[in-house]
C-alpha cells in the first residue's frame, strides 16, 4: 500500500492535466475581453456611416434625426449580442469535439512540461517547449498564431453568416416610423432596403479590417499580455 502511494504521488507529480470548462472559458474571456471593444467601435462607426435615406423623398430633419438615433441605439444592443454570440463559438473552435484539431486531450505522451503547483503559472518556456496540440494552456500558447487567425475567421464569419441582426436593426426602425405617424410609413421599405444593403457592406468590411489592415498592429500588441494570462490558468 505504501509502495502504492509512492507511486500515486510520483505520477501526479510528472502528469500534466487537461484545461477544463473553467479554465477553458476563462481562456476565451481573455481573449474577448480584448476582442469586445473593436467589436463595439467597429458597430458604432457602421451606425454613423449607413446610408439610411437613399431614395427616402422625406428629408424632414426630426425624423431622420430619431431614425438615427434608433438605429445607432439598436446597433449598440447587437453588438452586445453579437459578442454573447461570438463568446461560445470562438470557445468552440478552441476546444470544440467538433473544431479542427481542437486543443483537446492528453498532454503526457509524449511528455514536454511539468504541471506547476496550484497556484503557480506555467512559464513561456513551457509555451515554447509544448509543441504538439492536446489540451492545456501551454500548447494553446505555443500554437498561438494560429489560435488568433481561428479566431477572427470564426468571429467574422459569425457576422456574415448571420441573418437575424439585420432583421433586429429593422424591427426597431419600424417602430420609430410607426410612431412617426403614416406620411413616413412609405419611406419605411426604402429605409429597409438601405439596412439590408449597408449591413451587407459592413459584414465585408468587418471581414476585411476585424484585427486586420489598420487595426493588425493594436491586435498583434496584445499577444505578450494574453499569452502571459492564458498561461495562468491551470
Amino acid at each position: 500500500m505504501k509502495l502504492f502511494g509512492f507511486f500515486a504521488i510520483a505520477l501526479a507529480a510528472t502528469t500534466t492535466l487537461a484545461c477544463e470548462q473553467a479554465c477553458q472559458e476563462g481562456i476565451i474571456g481573455e481573449f474577448m475581453n480584448k476582442y469586445t471593444p473593436v467589436i463595439q467601435q467597429d458597430f458604432a462607426n457602421f451606425a454613423s456611416s449607413a446610408n439610411l435615406f437613399a431614395g427616402v423623398s422625406s428629408n424632414n430633419t426630426k425624423f431622420q434625426d430619431d431614425v438615427r438615433k434608433a438605429f445607432k441605439s439598436e446597433c449598440a444592443k447587437v453588438a452586445k449580442k453579437f459578442v454573447a454570440d461570438a463568446t461560445p463559438a470562438v470557445l468552440n473552435v478552441i476546444f470544440g469535439k467538433t473544431a479542427f484539431e481542437p486543443f483537446r486531450g492528453d498532454c503526457n505522451h509524449p511528455f514536454r512540461v511539468k504541471q506547476p503547483p496550484k497556484g503557480v503559472p506555467w512559464t513561456m518556456d513551457d509555451c515554447a517547449k509544448m509543441d504538439y496540440r492536446c489540451g492545456n494552456p501551454p500548447s494553446i500558447c505555443h500554437f498561438f498564431d494560429i489560435v488568433k487567425q481561428r479566431n477572427y475567421a470564426t468571429i467574422t464569419g459569425l457576422l456574415a453568416n448571420s441573418t437575424s441582426y439585420t432583421t433586429e436593426l429593422n424591427n426597431a426602425l419600424a417602430k420609430v416610423i410607426k410612431k412617426a405617424g403614416s406620411k413616413y410609413s412609405s419611406a419605411a421599405p426604402t429605409i429597409k432596403k438601405n439596412v439590408k444593403k449597408a449591413y451587407t457592406q459592413f459584414t465585408y468590411t468587418f471581414k476585411g479590417e476585424f484585427c486586420a489592415g489598420a487595426q493588425a498592429t493594436l491586435c498583434d500588441s496584445w499577444d505578450p499580455e494574453l499569452k502571459t494570462k492564458l498561461l495562468s490558468y491551470p
